[in-house]
């Protein structure tokens, strides 16, 4: 029966290939002139109230229907929400420094401490009296993330200072569990859940890290070959999600259980 409508994916580990398309499994095409270079790779990014662009309905980079605490990918727009599951493939950091007095435009990323200039990572106050930094460390942790459609895709999960203590709170899972079976890390997924926290008048939301359980066997060795490439670098990750580091006043900080 002939239909206009388009072939839709089921939900699953993987991707389901429509019974018409399984004679074109293997046909070559032209995208293998795309190189590692020419892939943009997104970051998991947490919707904040009054900082993402993505939230502001005359900003080009508009999410319709995302919700402030929400889950998002800053290239394909897709919102996870309240929660995301992903597999851990490496771990690294970089140094971002910004354009200042509020803008979030890149200007520089570095990838050691030693590249970033004198000064950078020094607290300072502006004209404001608002005391910030020109460049923000950030602990890096390159992933597959589980699309709607049920798809793995290349992600960049980033955790500033602010929030440092869950990036190492998931570093020691990870260490832990290899100790343990001596496995790598993308033998393991996880679940990461924005939280409310606050510190006085406030707030922002954070990334929390909390085991799932072993890969299942097919999606692990899609994960083998993601890490094999991936791991070689040359990509280039988008900057769109990402924010400066804001300073927060000294003392306890409490989160929102409710969130």
């Amino acid at each position: 029966m002939k239909t206009d409508k388009l072939a839709t994916q089921t939900k699953g580990n993987l991707a389901v290939v429509p019974e018409y398309l399984k004679s074109a499994v293997g046909t070559a095409d032209a995208e293998n002139e795309i190189r590692q270079e020419d892939l943009l790779i997104p970051r998991l990014a947490v919707a904040q109230a009054g900082m993402s662009p993505q939230l502001k309905k005359n900003n080009e980079l508009y999410i319709p229907e995302l919700e402030e605490g929400q889950l998002f990918n800053t290239v394909t727009n897709e919102i996870y929400g309240a929660e995301a599951v992903v597999i851990p493939l490496f771990f690294n950091k970089n140094y971002v420094e910004f354009e200042g007095g509020g803008s979030l435009r890149v200007l520089n990323v570095y990838k050691t401490a030693a590249d970033v200039p004198e000064g950078g990572l020094d607290w300072v106050v502006d004209a404001d009296g608002k005391r910030g930094q020109r460049v923000t460390e950030f602990k890096n942790r390159m992933c597959l993330i589980l699309t709607g459609e049920g798809v793995w895709q290349p992600i960049l999960v980033s955790f500033k200072k602010g929030e440092v203590k869950f990036s190492d709170q998931w570093n020691s899972h990870i260490k832990f569990a290899k100790l343990a079976d001596r496995l790598p890390c993308y033998a393991h997924t996880y679940k990461v859940v924005p939280k409310l926290k606050a510190d006085g008048q406030k707030s922002w939301y954070v990334k929390t890290v909390a085991p799932l359980g072993f890969t299942p066997e097919n999606i692990y060795r899609e994960a083998l070959t993601y890490f094999e490439q991936l791991s070689k670098g040359g990509y280039v990750v988008d900057n769109a999600g990402v924010e400066p580091e804001e300073a927060q006043e000294e003392g306890d900080v409490t989160f929102d259980q409710t969130a």
